[in-house]
């Protein structure tokens, strides 16, 4: 969640005071403040870290008692007592809606609560900077279309996840999206549950320049294009200085300039660029890009023509200008060469991912012939070693003896995985009606795996993927800790983790990803609860994980021997998502269509609902992220991922 706020006021009279305990959280100071709540920075006594916490506040029909700090409506009946107890729905409602989300690019709730006769929920403290803040920084710099469009992609990438699941931000502007420190943008501050209650207490939340006309009306007709009108507003501001006029002013006599029509920006930004920023802020819906992957489609196609004259790359800003900090009023930090090599970090990332959209086509194109290197090498490393695979394949091939019985299979030359085998049987796949955090999706149902197979033991680790695809692309770094950052395309498509593996399978055996059948009846080993053992014992995840991936198989294994099932990082599965079937099924080999792919498991970034045994989620292929690996399946049923 970002620290950074930009409503703060000088009089939080209506805030808690610091030392004010709330559950486990202490209250340190307040981060923001604004006519629907107040978000706080806090210390979570029982995990030793800073979180923030949002807490529902609309002033408008509640106070706060400064004697017991107790929230109530400012009449105890009427509109006032209906529209607060409303908003303490909504708020809920809205802690529910982050919850479910996993996106690097979305702050995150990790829980809620009810106190002091209010609503609140607790989310991640990270550090950074808000985009307005960042732009103020840079003292005039201007941005180049490198760094906007690195921030373009990422910020298309959020919001197609979040229209995907038909959830609007309705709150998009530079005060809104926190850069990291690793350069990445997150959306934060939601405005849904704020529109929500000013539509039904008939006022007006408008952020002027970045808020659409759809949004002003009572039930206008909101959809991916009103977030998209506000994305191509910031992306205005940063290039401009200035954000677009009131969508209200624009109705009559509209004073707005496109920008393709502006010789101060000619020259500085390519003609596509421009075009596409325009498109978005369109009056009439209907002339708006339609939906995130419309937009993130033209831009990736473009052939990243350079701008008549291209502006030099960006040098960070003197160090003497950079603040990293919660900009409270009165509370900021002095400036420190640490704090500038952040800011310059952050800056630097943007401008990374801004040439990873530009120069995507030449990428590919060395990734091919890199490709085509890696087979040559493998068919010559496998001339030497064929003769012990061969000899190790007509032993290992067999099935084993019994469950958890281990065995190791070459997955390069000189490079072993241990495995272990899982034997044929029935379970409940799925989760009961009553288990807590339980999800639409997991509607219980009774599997046959009628053939045993070999899993592996950890997940797959840095090493072994280099071994294998000689790059390690992790965010952490590590020989044995497991690798991330790599998409189901990268694992399993041509030239792949796998058909690199499989160029030492020999027969019918192969390597592949587990069903998602196959994972969940290997993780549960025979047991039927939410986990299967203490999740402290068999897991890392966001209670205990420190923030990162931890080396594999530390954590004690279930009863087949495997490590790592419910923590350390999320693992791609071969199916395609879809509804689970009804009825009785024999080894389910998951849907025959649909673009997302099946991931389960629990990860180190991730509170313990989403560590249950019978948690899915799905992702598009192509899409990669550092709470993300994968484990090796082992078995001559076919396990394509249709």
């Amino acid at each position: 969640m970002n620290n950074h706020s930009h409503d703060t006021e000088s009089d939080h009279g209506q805030a808690l005071p610091a030392g004010t305990r709330l559950e486990e959280f202490v209250i340190e100071r307040v981060l923001g403040s604004g006519g629907f709540g107040i978000t706080y920075l806090a210390k979570d006594t029982a995990l030793g870290r800073q979180v923030v916490i949002k807490e529902n506040l609309p002033v408008q029909f509640c106070f706060r008692d400064p004697s017991s700090l107790t929230v109530a409506p400012r009449h105890s009946h009427g509109d006032d007592a209906d529209n607060f107890q409303w908003s303490l729905e909504n708020f809920s409602k809205e802690a529910a809606m982050l919850a479910s989300l996993d996106h690097r690019g979305i702050v995150r709730v990790l829980r809620s609560f009810q106190a002091f006769g209010t609503a609140y929920f607790v989310m991640p403290f990270v550090e950074g900077m808000a985009l307005d803040e960042l732009a103020k920084s840079r003292q005039g710099k201007p941005f180049s279309e490198e760094e906007l469009r690195g921030l373009l992609e990422r910020v298309l990438d959020a919001l197609g996840y979040l229209h995907d699941r038909g959830i609007y931000h309705r709150d998009l502007k530079p005060g809104n999206l926190l850069i990291t420190h690793e350069g990445i943008p997150v959306l934060i501050d939601f405005g849904s549950a704020r529109q929500r209650l000013s539509e039904r207490s008939m006022t007006v939340v408008e952020s002027p320049g970045y808020t659409p006309f759809e949004q002003l009306q009572t039930r206008g007709n909101i959809g991916p294009w009103s977030d998209l009108y506000a994305l191509g507003a910031t992306l205005v501001k940063l290039m401009t200085g200035e954000a677009p006029p009131k969508t209200n002013d624009r109705s009559f006599g509209d004073p707005w300039r496109p920008l393709l029509d502006r010789a101060d920006l000619a020259g500085k930004f390519s003609v596509g660029f421009l075009k596409g920023i325009d498109r978005s802020l369109k009056l009439q819906i209907e002339d708006r890009w339609q939906n995130a992957g419309e937009w993130r489609a033209v831009l990736r196609g473009e052939t990243a023509a350079q701008p008549v004259a291209a502006t030099p790359e960006y040098v960070p800003v003197a160090a003497s200008s950079i603040v990293v900090s919660a900009p409270v009023t009165g509370h900021k930090k002095k400036t420190n060469i640490a704090q500038w090599a952040i800011a310059a970090c952050m800056v630097l990332g943007l401008i990374a991912v801004g040439k990873s959209v530009s120069n995507e086509r030449a990428k590919a194109v060395a990734q091919a012939k890199n490709a085509e290197q890696r087979a040559a090498q493998v068919e010559r490393d496998k001339e030497a070693f064929i003769a012990q695979a061969k000899a190790e394949m007509e032993n290992r091939s067999l099935p084993g003896s019994k469950a958890g019985e281990e065995r190791d299979f070459v997955i390069a030359a000189g490079v072993k995985m241990a495995f272990c085998w899982i034997p044929p049987g029935e379970f409940l796949m799925g989760s009961s009606v009553d288990e807590v955090g339980r999800g639409d999706d997991e509607i219980q149902h009774r599997v046959t795996i009628s053939k045993g197979f070999w899993l592996a033991k950890t997940e797959v680790t840095q090493a072994q993927w280099r071994a294998v695809m000689g790059s390690n692309p992790s965010h952490f770094k590590g020989d044995d800790l497991p690798v991330e950052l790599v998409s189901w395309n990268d694992i399993a498509s041509s030239g792949g983790f796998l058909e690199m593996a499989n160029r030492f399978a020999d027969g019918e055996d192969r390597f592949s990803l587990p069903t998602e059948a196959q994972w969940e009846y290997a993780c549960r080993a025979g047991t039927t609860g939410t986990h299967s053992g203490d999740l402290d014992k068999i897991a890392w995840y966001d209670r205990n994980a420190g923030s990162k991936t931890h080396p594999v198989g530390q954590k004690k294994a279930n009863t087949w021997g495997l490590h790592d099932m419910q923590g350390n990082v999320r693992e791609w599965c071969a199916d395609r998502y879809e509804p689970y079937p009804t009825g009785a099924v024999v080894a389910p080999d998951g849907a025959n269509s649909g673009s997302y792919r099946v991931y389960r498991g629990g990860s180190w970034d991730y509170n313990a609902y989403y560590c249950r045994v019978a948690d899915r989620d799905y992702y598009d292929p192509s899409h990669a992220y550092y709470s993300m690996g994968f484990r090796l399946v082992r078995s001559s049923v076919s396990q394509n991922g249709r």
